[in-house]
């Protein structure tokens, strides 16, 4: 499991911040923080599901990123290893991330691909202190 504590300043202020794994315990606001990131008219369909999350810890727990600040989590990154081909330069999200569910996660994979990144906008806001972000 990863692990890394470290301060961010909010409004001039330290304060603590840790990048980890997330877990199980974290699912439910994760798909919060999808929510807040992907408000509508973004498909609701496309946020994470528990289903998904599930995988992402089980399949390539080292791919299934948070971080918290002061507490709270404030966002997210996944990832897989797939193998691509060089010579094929087009490829749709739905393949590569078998539809966010990455079964087709392969540890021998030659590349890391980036699922997903959520940040809850709120946080950015209060963060750097600014008004529509």
């Amino acid at each position: 499991m990863y692990r890394n504590e470290f301060y961010v300043f909010n409004q001039g202020r330290p304060v603590p911040a840790v990048i980890r794994n997330y877990t199980k315990e974290d699912f439910t606001e994760l798909i919060s923080i999808q929510q807040e990131s992907f408000p509508p008219p973004f498909p609701s369909e496309l946020w994470w599901n528990k289903e998904q999350l599930t995988n992402h810890v089980a399949l390539f727990p080292e791919g299934a990123l948070c971080i918290e600040v002061d507490g709270q989590t404030a966002g997210s990154i996944t990832g897989l290893l797939v193998t691509l081909d060089e010579n094929v330069s087009e490829h749709s999200w739905e393949d590569i991330t078998d539809n966010g569910y990455i079964r087709n996660h392969t540890s021998a994979g030659n590349t890391l691909y980036i699922v997903d990144i959520s940040i809850r906008p709120n946080r950015i806001r209060e963060m750097v202190n600014v008004g529509d972000v």
